[in-house]
C-alpha cells in the first residue's frame, strides 16, 4: 500500500484509492459476516432438534429471536441509508443544475461523509448478535 499512517494519526495518502479499496473489501465482508451469523445461527437453532428442544423450552426464546432479528434489521437498515445517501450523491453529480441547494441532495452528501452512523450501526449490531449468542449458549449448557 502507498499510504500510511503516521505517528499522530493523520494519513499520507499516495493513492487514496488503495485505502478506499481496503475499505470497501473489508466493509464487504463484514456484511456478509453479519448476514451470515444473523441468518445462519437461528436457522441451526432451528433445524438441530436437540437445540431447538432445549431453546424453545426457555423463556429467553422471544430475546434470543428479536436480537437476531434486530441486528439484521440494523444492516439493513444501514445498507438503505447508504443506498439511497448514495443515489441522491451519484444523482447531483451527473445532474448540478437539477440538485443545487436542494435540501434532500444536501442530506444526502452529509449522510455520505458520516461514517460514524456505520459504526455506531456496527457496534449495535455486534453487540445485539453477542448477547442472543452469550443467551444460547447459557441456555444450552445450563440445560443441555
Amino acid at each position: 500500500m502507498s499510504g500510511t499512517i503516521t505517528s499522530n494519526g493523520s494519513a499520507e495518502i499516495s493513492d487514496e484509492r488503495e485505502f478506499y479499496s481496503t475499505y470497501e473489501d473489508y466493509s464487504k465482508v463484514l456484511r456478509a459476516w453479519f448476514v451470515a451469523y444473523g441468518v445462519g445461527a437461528p436457522v441451526i437453532l432451528a433445524t438441530n432438534d436437540r437445540l431447538a428442544a432445549i431453546v424453545t423450552a426457555s423463556s429467553a426464546t422471544r430475546c434470543i429471536s428479536a436480537l437476531f432479528l434486530a441486528g439484521v434489521s440494523l444492516q439493513i437498515l444501514l445498507a438503505a441509508i447508504n443506498k439511497n445517501a448514495m443515489w441522491g450523491c451519484y444523482y447531483a453529480a451527473r445532474n448540478p443544475e437539477k440538485t443545487n441547494g436542494k435540501w434532500r441532495f444536501r442530506v444526502a452528501q452529509w449522510l455520505s461523509e458520516q461514517f460514524w452512523i456505520d459504526f455506531v450501526i456496527d457496534i449495535a449490531t455486534l453487540i445485539s448478535f453477542g448477547i442472543a449468542t452469550w443467551h444460547t449458549f447459557d441456555i444450552v449448557f445450563r440445560n443441555g
